[in-house]
């Protein structure tokens, strides 16, 4: 299994259980994740992107690899980050970040980690305070007693849903791209998993971590 941690950019402050990261084989920034990975002190492995936001001191003093792509670009930078994470045989991602930047980027960098091209690859976000899971399939979930959770579908429609653990449950559910009535749900038990027959949906926890004072 081939763990790759992926730093992407946003604004601080970053949470705790980003800079105590368990055991990764690989950290890739995209952009100005640089700065923030460094800024948490991480080390890097491979820089990718444009480069555009990171700063020019961070690029020059880099020792790591480097994958430059031009400004003019089909994807962003997180997708291609990915992209290099799954060409050096990623089987787990994590993307992590601080949060806080333009609404249509957070957008892109959710829905970006449902890919099919990726369907082989466990990912997960830590975005700011937020922890969120991609799940197809099967995922178990770890959170405390009355912690909110929101099941959001992406694909047309979401089949076979079902959950333990959770406040209210879910059986064989059937959840349209676009419903809201899995959101906000909450944790009964500290170890909660969610069932997926057919689609994919985002497991989100929008106050999983605490952020550095």
């Amino acid at each position: 299994m081939t763990h790759v941690a992926i730093w992407i950019g946003g604004a601080p402050p970053v949470p705790r259980a980003l800079v105590e990261l368990p055991h990764v084989d690989l950290v890739i920034a995209a952009d100005s994740g640089l700065d923030v990975a460094l800024d948490a002190g991480v080390a890097v492995d491979v820089l990718v992107g444009d480069l555009d936001s990171v700063t020019d001191q961070r690029v020059e003093a880099f020792d790591g690899e480097v994958v430059r792509f031009p400004a003019d670009k089909d994807f962003t930078d997180l997708e291609l980050a990915l992209d290099c994470a799954v060409q050096r045989g990623a089987s787990r991602i994590m993307v992590l970040g601080g949060g806080g930047g333009r609404l249509d980027h957070e957008l892109g960098s959710l829905l970006v980690l449902t890919l099919e091209k990726y369907e082989g690859v466990a990912i997960e976000a830590r975005i700011g305070s937020a922890h969120v899971r991609v799940v197809r399939g099967r995922v178990e979930l770890t959170g405390a007693v009355g912690q909110i959770i929101s099941l959001i579908p992406v694909t047309d429609s979401v089949e076979g849903v079902t959950t333990v653990g959770l406040r209210w449950g879910l059986d064989k559910a059937t959840l349209q791209r676009g419903a809201t009535w899995s959101i906000s749900n909450e944790f009964a038990l500290p170890v909660a998993s969610v069932d997926v027959v057919a689609g994919v949906l985002l497991a989100v926890q929008p106050e999983a971590f605490e952020p550095v004072a």
